[in-house]
């Protein structure tokens, strides 16, 4: 029997270039945790990339949280430098998460899942896995068990990167890699999240105004 749980997990570019929106991309992070504990029971994981690593792909990603309670205090390191790993990273992130929840008990497994991309560049660095390989994961995990899942994106056509791994165009955000942007694109994410868990919406998506607020 599922739970009314929430899980949610984040993937941030940590990359060289993110550098410039460093402190409030994590505000962002922060608020966007408040707000999902405002909003009820919810399990929250945050894993951070950067540069691609061929000797073992499961360093591609920092795992600074890890499936905890959204009402716990939440700190963590985020240090931009290096590459965009963007496809090793998705999989290796969303593969982890995957083993955290199947291992739980069935009792205790969330019955919402919703994984966020972040990232303000194309993929220019991963060495062990393709987009055609994260396009047929994210499908077998959307049509399989139900995950939910968000793309947004700076200095690119999101609603392209997104397509290409088989995220649905409501479902993700260009925003401009500035202070300002990336916390209006993360407001836009805690509201799509809050009216999918509050059953407003079927599926997480954005709203033609979350568009406009970010263009």
């Amino acid at each position: 029997m599922a739970t009314e749980l929430t899980c949610v997990c984040f993937l941030i570019d940590e990359s060289g270039s993110m550098e410039s929106i460093e402190d409030s991309t994590k505000m962002s992070i922060h608020e966007c945790a408040q707000k999902l504990s405002a909003d009820g029971n919810c399990i929250f994981s945050l894993h951070t990339f950067n540069s691609g690593n061929p000797e073992d792909v499961n360093q591609t990603i920092q795992i600074q949280l890890d499936c905890v309670d959204t009402k716990d205090d939440i700190e963590f390191d985020y240090e931009p430098s290096g590459m965009t790993a963007l496809f090793d990273a998705q999989m290796v992130s969303m593969n982890h998460l995957y083993e955290q929840i199947m291992n739980a008990p069935e009792e205790e497994r969330p019955s919402k899942i919703i994984f966020v991309t972040v990232t303000d560049g194309n993929e220019n660095d991963s060495s062990t896995y393709t987009n055609t390989e994260v396009r047929i994961r994210i499908n077998e995990l959307k049509n399989t068990y139900g995950w939910n899942f968000i793309y947004i994106g700076a200095n690119q056509d999101a609603f392209i990167s997104a397509a290409n791994i088989g995220i649905q165009g409501e479902a993700a955000l260009n925003y401009q890699a500035t202070d300002e942007g990336i916390e209006s694109a993360m407001r836009s994410v805690s509201r799509a999240i809050s009216s999918y868990r509050r059953t407003e919406s079927l599926a997480v998506e954005f709203t033609q105004e979350d568009r406009e607020n970010n263009t």
